[in-house]
């Protein structure tokens, strides 16, 4: 355990004897916890077959847990029930937010080997309140599928803000960054991720269409492309979802290896491979500022100003363009015979992916929306296309955009949305399910 409850907030002494000084330090303070049911996943990913540990904070018993899937449309599977569990309630320090709850373990699942690769849900509840706790489970050894979906996990902790900060935002009297934590931890609830259109909840609209659609797809957190530098030896194409934006080194090296041999990249997202992170003991760690990171020693900040821009790998980068608001993408001059928009009937200067179901930002959730990128001329890759621009209120939205760096396969393609909103649409959308459908084919090949 990191800490012991049970001490008495106080002084405490530590003879540094090499020094010759007695140094008084203040422990972390107890806060006894106020909230309704909550919890998380130790790990947030695990391999069918496997265990999972939930922690979960149930101060009124009895308390039941509901397993589901994201199944086709983004809706919610049934799969298992634990009812009548009897709950505790869980305290947690004040630095909770960075350190950790250090919650006993409530709940352990022994995951069913049959049970598919994908985006989960942990519905806790009890008579007074339910809380939602999203999970992934991975395929166990030789069942994964040749398409890898990502899971934005390091995305759902940048901005949750359970203990009294996150990356965006500082409750407590002091934080590292001033206005915000420059360290948040993974082993904590998260409110956010099952709510919040860019996190978890977002995801599932390219989730439902993959189901809906039929693709058979292998999901993995950050987490777990950070941990192990072989994560992708299996895939052929990767997805990255809906708002990729926090990257470790081990991470942007793997993919960048995945690409170099030839894999093939779906990014649809907005604002991704933005910020560099650490993560170390379930602790992630950014530095806004470009300062030195306490994990590793390293310069932190944006992955462009540390001599690698997410644009020569993605074909875009976020630049801030008519946030937070949307509108659909415009086919761009020379565009329109691409083999991508075959079988789409679209010309020079059609609209598609004008409404969706993304709406957080927007009313219509169309296409091109909330954060978005565009082509940077300085980092653009050799061979890029501009197939389509959003159109916002009048000014550019997302560019979508396609190159590859082989003529024949493996492609070691790209294809790029830039946009935050695009599931939404693509959920919906025959135009941009007919685009998607030829770049996965393409692939496939």
């Amino acid at each position: 355990m990191r800490r012991n409850i049970g001490v008495v907030a106080g002084l405490f002494f530590v003879l540094c004897a090499a020094l010759g000084v007695l140094v008084t330090a203040q422990p972390s303070r107890i806060i006894p916890n106020p909230h309704n049911i909550e919890g998380y996943a130790d790990p947030i990913s695990v391999t069918a077959g496997s265990s999972i540990e939930f922690k979960i904070h149930a101060p009124n018993n009895p308390f039941s847990i509901d397993f589901s899937r994201y199944g086709a449309g983004g809706v919610l599977e049934p799969l298992l029930t634990v009812a009548d569990l009897t709950g505790i309630s869980q305290d947690y320090s004040e630095d909770a937010y960075k350190n950790g709850a250090d919650w006993s373990t409530t709940y352990t699942l022994a995951v069913p080997i049959d049970w598919s690769s994908g985006l989960y849900s942990a519905r806790l509840y009890d008579r007074a309140a339910s809380f939602n706790l999203p999970f992934v489970v991975k395929a166990p050894p030789g069942r994964a599928a040749s398409l890898a979906l990502f899971a934005s996990s390091n995305t759902w902790q940048a901005y949750n803000d359970w203990g009294g900060a996150s990356f965006y935002r500082c409750a407590i009297p002091v934080c590292s960054g001033g206005t915000y934590s420059t360290l948040v931890s993974l082993d904590r609830p998260n409110p956010a991720a099952a709510g919040s259109m860019h996190l978890a909840a977002g995801e599932r609209f390219i989730v439902g269409w993959l189901e809906e659609t039929g693709h058979p797809y292998s999901m993995l957190s950050d987490s777990d492309l950070h941990d192990d530098p072989n994560a992708l030896d299996d895939f052929s194409t990767v997805i990255i979802s809906t708002h990729s934006e926090y990257w470790s080194g081990d991470m942007y090296d793997a993919l960048q290896t995945f690409h170099d041999r030839g894999g093939n990249i779906l990014y649809l997202s907005g604002n991704g491979i933005y910020w560099k992170v650490t993560l170390q003991a379930h602790q992630l760690e950014v530095q806004k500022g470009g300062g030195i990171h306490e994990h590793t020693g390293e310069r932190g900040g944006l992955w462009r100003a540390l001599s690698r821009p997410e644009a020569a790998l993605l074909g875009v980068r976020y630049d801030g363009r008519a946030y937070p608001k949307c509108g659909p993408y415009i086919v761009q001059p020379g565009a329109a015979a691409h083999w991508i928009f075959a079988g789409t009937g679209l010309q020079v200067g059609d609209a598609f992916g004008e409404t969706g179901l993304n709406t957080a930002t927007c009313v219509s959730g169309a296409a091109s929306g909330w954060e978005m990128d565009g082509v940077d001329a300085t980092y653009r890759p050799p061979g890029l296309t501009l197939l389509a621009e959003g159109l916002v209120d009048g000014t550019a939205g997302a560019d979508m955009t396609y190159y590859e760096i082989a003529a024949a396969p493996p492609y070691g393609g790209v294809f790029s949305a830039g946009s935050i909103t695009f599931g939404g649409s693509l959920a919906i959308d025959a135009n941009l399910t007919q685009i998607v459908e030829n770049v996965l084919a393409h692939f496939a090949n």
